[in-house]
């Protein structure tokens, strides 16, 4: 047993070819067990324990082998309690270490680093986090990471992969538990616990759902051959002013078209769906046959309801508001107001701000037909009448 206090246990300088077995260090003032300058050394079936440096800012490990001490083996050795790492290597060492046991495991306790500095995997980092690998690219200090935690929705083991780890708590992720694997943009979520983070934007896998969702718009586009953009292919989906809730209402859009999905509506809108929008189609239906209809009645009466709204010219609101005056395009037809309430409809304005009176254009046909009917009637009935006159009248003339 070797137990100073004041330098290393068993130290190599400029050694080759020597073995170091069977021996107990403990409580060295620097490393254990130290080889400088050696080669071809073994180092096995040793203890070294508790060693530490008792002031100043170095470190004692267990077992240091320098970068100048190349193609030694380091095999079987018990190493534990000490300031620094069990085994301490460097870049360069070239060492063999071997933990094999009698049934083929390994035990590494503590923090396992494959370097010091730059480009490095990290075990345990800390020596208290058991279950996380940091991955660094460079000597930068960004790494990413590996842990699994204990996920919060089913209690099951969670695998998370975090990228940018070390830039603030905002970062992208791809995880997987028993439940569900996703892919998101977590914040809040400092040390990977998944309990106490939450995804800004995600992609989720349930075994018979998949779910989407964001903050802010959902994006797609078409790229060309060098995966650039093309233009006026972006395509979105966001949330806008609605019935359904301040922007909350989901609505998607495409070079400044829209389509807004609204409480009991489908709203056709331009690209920020707060203002209504135009279409165009070869054919426009609505379900007419008298099978999907019942109390069907003779409609009597429209031509004087229809006389009372007077047709006028005009501007809309919008269209000024975001064109300007000079380009709002004039427009012709009636005022709700003065139309049959029959013909009426309650239903969403363009920029959520509630609801505003609309024309229901298949009802407005179906007055206008009964009208175009009553007018044509009355007609023929005048134009009877005046041919009866005018018979009677040659009559007598004869």
């Amino acid at each position: 047993m070797c137990r100073n206090g004041v330098e290393f246990g068993i130290r190599l300088s400029g050694i080759t070819g020597s073995t170091i077995s069977g021996n107990t260090v403990r409580q060295s003032g620097l490393h254990g067990i130290s080889l400088t300058g050696s080669s071809g050394n073994t180092v096995a079936g040793n203890e070294s324990a508790d060693n530490r440096v008792p002031v100043g800012s170095n470190t004692a490990a267990g077992i240091d082998i320098n970068s100048a001490s190349p193609n030694n083996i380091v095999t079987g050795n018990l190493l534990h309690g000490n300031q620094d790492s069990g085994i301490q290597l460097y870049n360069g060492s070239n060492i063999m270490v071997d933990f094999k046991t009698s049934n083929g495991s390994a035990l590494v306790v503590g923090e396992f680093r494959t370097s010091l500095t730059g480009q490095r995997i990290v075990f345990n980092p800390g020596g208290a986090l058991a279950d996380t690998m940091n991955f660094y690219p460079s000597a930068a200090g960004d790494f990413a990471r590996i842990m699994a935690r204990t996920a919060p929705a089913d209690g099951t083991a969670a695998i998370l992969i975090d990228g940018g780890a070390a830039n603030g708590t905002s970062r992208g992720r791809v995880g997987a538990y028993k439940g569900e694997s996703f892919i998101s943009h977590v914040t809040g979520d400092a040390g990977g616990d998944t309990s106490s983070g939450f995804s800004t934007t995600a992609v989720s896998c349930t075994p018979t759902i998949i779910n989407v969702w964001a903050r802010g718009q959902l994006y797609f586009w078409k790229v060309n051959t060098s995966n650039v953009e093309i233009s006026g292919s972006r395509f979105g989906l966001f949330w806008a002013n609605g019935d359904a809730g301040t922007g909350a209402t989901p609505t998607m859009s495409a070079n400044n078209a829209g389509m807004k999905f609204d409480v009991d509506w489908m709203v056709v809108t331009t690209g920020t769906g707060n203002a209504f929008g135009g279409i165009k189609a070869s054919v426009f239906t609505v379900s007419s046959g008298q099978d999907t209809k019942q109390d069907i009645e003779l409609l009597e009466g429209a031509l004087p309801k229809l006389r009372t709204a007077k047709p006028r010219s005009f501007l809309y609101r919008e269209e000024v508001r975001s064109k300007g005056k000079k380009f709002a395009r004039l427009r012709y037809g009636v005022l709700a107001e003065e139309m049959p309430q029959e013909l009426v409809y309650m239903s969403p304005a363009a920029d959520g701000s509630g609801q505003e009176k609309s024309l229901n254009l298949p009802d407005w046909i179906g007055f206008v037909h009964a009208a175009v009917g009553e007018l044509a009637d009355d007609t023929d009935t005048r134009l009877d009448a005046l041919t009866a006159r005018l018979a009677a009248l040659e009559a007598r003339g004869a």
